[in-house]
């Protein structure tokens, strides 16, 4: 783990959070200091910056560090961590945007070396939810018109996705992401009218008119979107 904070550089080994000293005008006085804190940092590309510290997953959790020593932030969903392989810390990837921090990694339960989960956690309201989605790496964009827009490279498809600035979910940007078997629910085709560059998911009937009991007349609403 190499991050800035406070301008200084901090160096994260598996056994300790520390920084390398340079503000001396003579380098040959520049070294590191003595650890801030024991908690080391065993997934390298979880760290990210955020306005509280550094956060970064730990051998038993998601850890803060403030600068002074190390948080564990993590408690409420331990079971979560308890999902991860310590053989597939290497691969967890975490980003912060947008007073949230994502961290993608491979769930044991599900199956696979490939990141198939994403950790997300509100700063803010300090609360936790899982996506299904499987993410390989996210990356901020810091300059231009996406200046702040939050990409995220998957980990099968090989796709990259993006964040809309006024929500925290992944965007799905074509209607092909959505082929497959939905239970009372379905993307509207473009044959209707769908729009291939911004699908809508709406409920559906999953049976035909014939097997429907009743009347027609006696349903309520339309017959494509159950009440």
């Amino acid at each position: 783990l190499l991050k800035q904070l406070f301008g200084k550089l901090v160096i994260g080994k598996t056994n300790s959070m520390q920084y390398f000293n340079s503000d001396d005008a003579e380098w040959s006085n520049w070294g590191y200091s003595d650890p801030y804190s024991k908690v080391g940092c065993h997934g390298i590309y979880s760290s990210a910056n955020t306005p509280l510290g550094i956060y970064y997953l730990g051998k038993d959790g998601i850890y803060n560090f403030n600068g002074s020593y190390s948080k564990l932030i993590s408690y409420a969903v331990n079971s979560v961590i308890a999902d991860i392989s310590p053989s597939n810390f290497g691969t967890v990837w975490g980003e912060f945007n947008n007073n949230t921090y994502y961290m993608a990694y491979a769930s044991k339960t599900v199956g696979g070396a490939a990141n198939n989960r994403v950790l997300v956690y509100d700063l803010l309201s300090e609360s936790y939810e899982i996506d299904t989605v499987g993410i390989n790496a996210f990356c901020t964009f810091s300059g231009g018109t996406d200046g702040g827009l939050l990409y995220a490279g998957t980990s099968g498809t090989g796709k990259v996705l993006s964040f809309y600035t006024t929500s925290q979910e992944i965007v799905h940007s074509i209607a092909s992401d959505f082929i497959g078997t939905f239970d009372d629910a379905r993307y509207i085709p473009t044959s209707v009218g769908g729009d291939a560059t911004s699908p809508i998911i709406e409920l559906a009937w999953d049976m035909t008119i014939d097997e429907l009991a009743g009347t027609i007349d006696g349903l309520y609403g339309h017959i494509d979107r159950p009440h």
